[in-house]
């Protein structure tokens, strides 16, 4: 409890104007709606004044309406009220607005997640992404001319998507430097159009909502056994964390950053092996039971 705390995370916005159909977002928080910039700027000066070094943006997309990011940009730039760094997340139409990359540059909004999602265009299309492979790679190529810091979130277990796939996207965020790779099991969360159709389809295989944590898989995938589809997962961290990654990462972004991706690496050499023995023996867990389910032979491959 008498940890300092370092990073103050700010709400300016509620929702998000897209509707992806694996996300909560637009269920749960719909209709979008902003906070007036004045508000957010006035939360940020008292944040400033605790003393907080760093600052997460914690909106769904932060660049939705980019007059107003780019206002707040400036407004931050304008009163001093830059930190060291700021985290937000942003969708790949950013890269079409130079100004409001360069605004946000100068704010120090150096950390980016954005949601690749896939490099199978008739993946993107069938989650309602609204983004395609030219828009993945030109917001790649623009936010490192810029310096920002690309965290690379994609969705593994897509029914268009095959293992392949998979293992494409994982090489594409390898190969435009990205940050970090966020891999995230689709997981059907009630309320979602993927949970609607998976319980229309029977697929769901597990309504344990403590695993619910796009981590674990919770349903039948189309291509693969559910076992596949997790491996998938441990084999995308550790082709993504290589220790031979973390020293170009070094050299792109500095020393404390390549440090910082040799420690992940480090830790995710030594974790994988681990998971693939409680899958094994871990009788009470749910790898176990997800590899050594029984599934009719019709039912999927892999």
């Amino acid at each position: 409890l008498k940890t300092r705390c370092d990073c103050a995370n700010v709400l300016s916005t509620r929702g998000c104007p897209f509707c992806c159909s694996f996300c909560t977002t637009s269920r749960m928080f719909h209709p979008y709606r902003e906070r007036s910039v004045d508000s957010v700027i006035e939360e940020l000066r008292y944040y400033k004044k605790l003393g907080f070094r760093y600052m997460n943006f914690e909106d769904d997309n932060f660049t939705a309406n980019k007059k107003r990011a780019k206002e707040i940009c400036r407004r931050m730039i304008q009163e001093n009220l830059v930190f060291r760094e700021t985290f937000f997340f942003g969708r790949t139409d950013m890269a079409n607005d130079e100004e409001m990359l360069e605004l946000c540059q100068k704010a120090h909004l150096t950390r980016a997640l954005v949601g690749i999602e896939s490099l199978n265009q008739k993946s993107l299309d069938a989650i309602n992404k609204h983004q395609s492979i030219s828009d993945i790679e030109r917001c790649a190529e623009a936010l490192a001319r810029h310096k920002i810091r690309l965290i690379a979130s994609i969705v593994l277990g897509i029914d268009t998507d095959s293992s392949e796939d998979i293992r494409c996207s994982v090489d594409f965020a390898k190969k435009i430097n990205a940050y970090q790779l966020q891999p995230a099991v689709l997981t059907p969360f009630p309320g979602t159009a993927v949970y609607e159709q998976y319980e229309r389809e029977h697929r769901m295989i597990s309504k344990d909502w403590s695993i619910f944590d796009m981590m674990n898989v919770t349903f039948l995938p189309k291509n693969m056994t559910p076992w596949k589809l997790q491996k998938q997962f441990f084999k995308a961290v550790k082709r993504f964390y290589t220790f031979l990654s973390s020293f170009k990462i070094g050299k792109i972004f500095g020393a404390n950053f390549g440090l910082r991706r040799l420690g992940l690496s480090l830790l995710i050499k030594l974790g994988v092996p681990l998971l693939y023995l409680i899958a094994a023996f871990g009788k009470n867990t749910n790898l176990y039971k997800i590899k050594h389910m029984k599934l009719e032979p019709r039912t999927c491959e892999g």
